[in-house]
């Protein structure tokens, strides 16, 4: 299967249970397009309730777990040899520039605990870990969203878009029945949901998040469609990578999220913001 009727899914993901989403969107705080499919959203990661779920990553029980709700497992992932392979630029057509974005990437999302982010802030060397809150710093310091257009994270949506690098090597390298369970898991519904997300998302690429105790923001990463995106990608890439991913998102403290979006890049310096996570 391949995701040459890629429009059409997108059509059909957004008129695809219309019944539920009213309510998904009341229990889980996020509107359409950051809710995605509503039994879905159920499998992203919650809201936290206490510090020491911040940035705590999902573990491989829950990843595996998760991953079978969703109709993936072991057996579909690249095998260790595979990834290895992957992420070596090595097999047939293997290229380093793509990788190495896949590379940035995957180490942002999987920014948790234990897998920190080595930045240099006000020209000292710094390890920074914000994945519960979407966020992500960048080697020279500047805090933006994970979604942001200078981010990694977004720029490596050429590298995994349908007819892009990743799709290629795996039909050169015998893996087209990875694509095929990875395009068989609500992965291509939820990238449908994700492209209109991130449309939506502005420069900031800031979810707003409502609760009856007030509204909140967190960075694109950590709204159910994408973050499930993200997931069923890194979980055939890799179940242990997968694992790193964020259990719980955090709302970004109100000043830190006023700075980013009033600044004309989505960016502001970590530095001026830092002790607002500690």
């Amino acid at each position: 299967m391949r995701l040459r009727a890629f429009t059409l899914v997108v059509c059909t993901a957004l008129l695809a249970g219309c019944g539920t989403t009213y309510l998904a969107e009341r229990e889980t705080g996020f509107a359409q397009p950051y809710l995605g499919t509503p039994r879905y959203a159920e499998l992203a990661p919650k809201q936290a309730t206490e510090a020491a779920q911040i940035n705590r990553p999902l573990g491989r029980e829950a990843a595996d777990s998760i991953a079978a709700a969703i109709g993936m497992d072991v057996a579909k992932a690249f095998t260790p040899e595979q990834y290895q392979l992957f992420m070596s630029a090595g097999g047939v057509g293997g290229q380093q520039q793509p990788v190495d974005l896949v590379k940035q990437a995957v180490a942002i999302l999987s920014n948790t605990t234990g897998s920190p982010l080595d930045v240099t802030i006000d020209g000292e060397r710094s390890s920074v870990v914000l994945g519960s809150y979407g966020l992500y710093v960048d080697p020279q310091g500047n805090l933006m969203s994970a979604a942001n257009a200078a981010a990694p994270t977004r720029q490596v949506n050429e590298v995994l878009k349908p007819d892009g690098y990743l799709t290629q090597w795996c039909s050169d390298n015998g893996l087209d029945s990875a694509l095929v369970a990875l395009y068989a898991s609500p992965f291509t519904r939820e990238a449908a949901y994700s492209v209109l997300a991130q449309k939506e998302g502005g420069t900031a690429q800031l979810v707003t998040h409502e609760a009856s105790s007030g509204d909140s923001r967190v960075g694109m990463p950590m709204a159910p469609s994408i973050w499930i995106t993200n997931f069923a990608l890194m979980y055939m890439l890799s179940p242990d990578l997968a694992a790193k991913l964020p259990a719980y998102w955090a709302p970004i403290p109100n000043d830190v999220a006023e700075a980013i979006a009033n600044s004309p890049n989505g960016q502001v310096p970590y530095a001026d913001w830092q002790g607002a996570f500690e």
